[in-house]
């Protein structure tokens, strides 16, 4: 009977534990989003714009089936480094430095999920993962019919980098103002992203749909 009574309290500790652990806070790393290197992006005769976290965000969506339902995951965050140049009226000079979102600071409709997310899915709560960065930035396929252009870069996330194609297009461009839309797709078996298994999820897409409304404004 102690051997019963010694077997349940293992359980009990470990359930509990494995909860805390999905149920963990952000990690109080004191490493700033704002001390991240950007690049440079300014060059002679161009406006630079730096990102206002206040009215920008980042996110990401993804189905799930979720205790045999369809849903769709949407996790979001404000905390967001970047800055573009652009020559007065000329689009096509647009510049885009290193673009540095904080994974830390994701957040869905579930804080069980947002702790699986930071400890076992982006590993976020480990330094080394804490940035997803987009860098080694170039843009093309600028239309002449609108302000729609692609975005190419090298994104990393979790510690593995990809090339990857992103479109985007500029809602608003004045002196002292820029806004930008972004979208576009990734696989989360290009970043090795594995999904826990618990018995409430039955599926989780591959397909990520990664979603950006930025506003930059002049210093």
């Amino acid at each position: 009977m102690k051997k019963i009574y010694i077997s349940i309290l293992i359980i009990i500790i470990i359930t509990f534990g494995a909860f805390a652990l999905l149920r963990s806070p952000a990690d109080n790393s004191d490493q700033k989003i704002e001390d991240v290197d950007l690049g440079q992006t300014k060059s002679e005769d161009s406006i630079v714009y730096e990102v206002n976290q206040e009215e920008s965000e980042v996110r990401f969506e993804i189905d799930e089936v979720l205790r045999g339902e369809d849903f769709r995951v949407v996790g979001k965050t404000n905390q967001i480094q970047a800055q573009v140049s652009i020559s007065e009226g000329e689009i096509s000079t647009l510049e885009i430095s290193r673009v540095v979102v904080d994974a830390l600071d994701l957040e869905t409709d579930s804080t069980s999920r947002d702790g699986a997310i930071r400890n076992f899915i982006l590993k976020s709560n480990q330094e080394e993962n804490r940035f997803i960065i987009l860098e080694e930035i170039s843009v093309d396929n600028f239309s002449e019919s609108s302000a729609s252009f692609s975005i190419n870069g090298n994104l990393s996330i979790s510690g593995v980098s990809k090339d990857i194609q992103l479109d985007a297009e500029i809602l608003e461009l004045t002196s002292e103002r820029l806004v930008l839309s972004v979208s576009g797709q990734v696989l989360r078996s290009d970043f090795d992203l594995l999904i826990p298994v618990v018995p409430f999820v039955a599926s989780v897409s591959q397909t990520v749909d990664i979603r950006a409304d930025l506003t930059f404004q002049k210093p």
